[in-house]
């Protein structure tokens, strides 16, 4: 198995890159040390800073290169892993990156995101998968309208599965989009070639590096490209480097859709019935299924 360490080394590799604050044209302090920002560069992005992020962005005072502000962020939480703190960064750092709030420079030349990275895959010879970020938020909300109006229509040829409080989320646009920023989970869009959105997957990745497991809290998409997307998926989370996961998990509850494809041997899906909650939900049990990710697959 690969290092976990690979966020601290790639911080370690990048002096002399310092992140350079942007002045933002509106700040309110918000309940829970939130802190609402509106970017200034024309674009005029909202967003909501959680705590550790605008701790991450006080950081950036200008002067401070990349290790050192690894380093000032480790004396802040001395009792949490250096690796975790690493990711927490690395992933903070993009996204203030995104919503406008910093821009980066080396040897006061301007460069463009050390972190940013696109993944982007095909499905099938129609169809992408597409990780989000927060510059794609528009299509996001769009694909969970969707989504959702595609539940109500009981569209037989889709495949639907939300976990427990997903739902609410995808209805609220602030909490959707704090969400996103947090990077406590990814978002994926399906699309078609043309650009339109078919589908929408949302994955929760363990945030202590010993974890490694990736939780499959919410999809919409047709039934003929699920499996496809759960390989897709098995090939980012077991193959990307930073993000070298052991094992995709989804807890659906019994007699629902999805259940019953995973169920199915036949349907060769990859997973597992590893065990049942009985009576987790009012509607009856919960089956937890894991998919195992083998790198070499």
């Amino acid at each position: 198995m690969e290092s976990v360490n690979v966020w601290s080394a790639q911080i370690s590799s990048l002096p002399g890159v310092i992140p350079i604050p942007l002045v933002p044209s509106y700040l309110r302090s918000e309940p829970n040390n939130r802190l609402s920002v509106l970017s200034s560069d024309g674009k005029q992005i909202y967003t909501i800073l959680n705590r550790v992020a605008k701790e991450i962005l006080d950081l950036c005072d200008g002067t401070c290169d990349l290790p050192k502000i690894l380093r000032l962020f480790q004396e802040k939480y001395p009792d949490q892993p250096r690796e975790t703190l690493a990711h927490d960064l690395a992933q903070t750092l993009h996204s203030l990156t995104v919503n406008c709030l910093i821009v980066w420079k080396k040897e006061g030349r301007y460069m463009n995101d050390p972190f940013g990275s696109d993944y982007l895959t095909s499905v099938n010879p129609d169809e992408l998968l597409i990780l989000a970020d927060a510059s794609r938020f528009a299509e996001i909300e769009e694909a969970a309208a969707k989504s959702l109006s595609a539940k109500q229509s009981k569209n037989g040829n889709r495949i639907y599965f939300s976990e427990f409080d997903v739902e609410p989320e995808l209805e609220n646009f602030l909490v959707l989009r704090q969400r996103l920023f947090s990077f406590t989970h990814d978002y994926f869009l399906l699309t078609s070639q043309s650009g339109e959105i078919n589908g929408l997957i949302i994955c929760e990745p363990a945030t202590n590096p010993a974890g490694r497991s990736v939780i499959i809290k919410f999809i919409s998409c047709s039934s003929t490209l699920l499996a496809g997307v759960l390989d897709r998926l098995a090939e980012y989370y077991g193959s990307s480097a930073p993000k070298a996961y052991r094992a995709l998990r989804i807890d659906a509850p019994d007699s629902t859709p999805i259940a019953e494809q995973l169920d199915h041997s036949d349907q060769r899906l990859g997973f597992s019935l590893v065990g049942t909650l009985p009576n987790e939900l009012d509607s009856g049990d919960v089956k937890l299924f894991v998919r195992p990710l083998d790198k070499k697959q």
